[in-house]
């Protein structure tokens, strides 16, 4: 078996039976296991031995075990960083007592435990059983079905949020995202774009909720063969008081990009040039009436996602390509400038 994750470096050592690894050299490398056993490391995490617990990076600071205890399906992650895990924790919590609200908290993965063991810490939530699905592989009416499936959680936790006096999403706006107005090659797309959201109305008119801000397929799992929703998994980008439709634009731009075969911020463009094709018109509709958002709404709610990924991606703009700057800043900038332009 090959560890594998998002941003692995490449292999440093290789692994027998005898060998003794902290939980921390786990972290350091991709290391190959030859013929080796998980049962010390089984132990360590309180798992059973059988079946032999699965093992991934979730990126370069997360190791996350599959197993089981006591014979109920459990998930791992262990980590250096105990704020982190804390954060895991926290924001997993939240979700699960919001949507309890509505009857739906069995589909947050429930804590168990947070403590530290050996040389890190571990957080250890049930494990939620369902399976992802792929955009690309569905017709146009089996995405409809998931979208529309996927969306009753977003419309459970708007009906049972409220409006802020301040503005949904008012710190973020007014505050962790004010160093994109001031980058020298991010500042001059971003300032229109960013005082036109702190200036939507539907800030205050609509509910602010709580978000769980990377909502899209691969954090959702369905019934076997089904759109029936069984889980909603990694919640550490979540967010309250947060703008309403923000999860529900997300999954649709996210989902229905997958399906077609284009990037996700082309989608957002579609939406700020009203140059949506009908089944995009359709899962625009199913939002809508999910979260009581009028298109315009939702061009505004467009560029909260585009700001946002930006603020991810832009500190590490030295490593884009030319495509992706046309991607990431270009054609998105020119499109929301257009929209903007034309709406006053």
């Amino acid at each position: 078996m090959i560890l594998m994750g998002k941003g692995l470096p490449a292999a440093k050592g290789t692994l027998q039976v005898s060998s003794k690894l902290r939980l921390r050299d786990w972290l350091s490398g991709a290391y190959v296991m030859g013929r080796a056993s998980l049962s010390r490391l089984a132990s360590n995490l309180g798992l059973d031995a059988s079946p032999v617990p699965e093992l991934y990076l979730a990126d370069a600071d997360v190791l996350v075990v599959l197993g089981s205890r006591r014979g109920l399906p459990v998930v791992v992650h262990a980590a250096e960083d105990a704020q982190r895990l804390d954060r895991y924790r926290q924001c997993a919590e939240r979700a699960q007592r919001q949507l309890a609200l509505s009857g739906l908290g069995h589909l947050v993965p429930a804590v168990i435990e947070q403590r530290a063991v050996l040389d890190l810490t571990m957080l250890v939530q049930h494990r939620l059983i369902g399976q992802t699905v792929r955009s690309s592989g569905l017709s146009a009416d089996e995405l409809e079905r998931y979208v529309t499936a996927a969306l009753q959680p977003v419309r459970a936790i708007a009906v049972g949020s409220r409006a802020a006096a301040e503005g949904a999403d008012d710190s973020l706006l007014n505050h962790d995202l004010n160093w994109l107005e001031l980058h020298p090659q991010l500042g001059a797309a971003v300032r229109r774009p960013l005082a036109a959201l702190r200036a939507w109305p539907g800030r205050r008119q609509h509910p602010a909720v709580l978000a769980h801000g990377d909502y899209c397929f691969a954090n959702l799992l369905f019934e076997s063969g089904s759109p029936q929703l069984a889980g909603l998994i990694d919640w550490e980008r979540s967010r309250p008081r947060a703008c309403a439709g923000f999860d529900a634009l997300y999954l649709v731009a996210f989902s229905f990009s997958a399906w077609r075969g284009c990037a996700p911020m082309q989608m957002l463009c579609m939406l700020w040039d009203d140059l949506c094709e009908p089944v995009l018109e359709r899962l625009l509709a199913h939002v809508g009436r999910a979260t009581g958002l009028s298109i315009e709404d939702l061009r505004h709610v467009a560029l909260l996602i585009w700001l946002l990924h930006l603020s991810r991606h832009g500190p590490h703009m030295h490593d884009w390509t030319d495509a992706l700057r046309r991607e990431w800043l270009d054609e998105p900038a020119e499109s929301a400038l257009r929209w903007l332009a034309r709406s006053g």
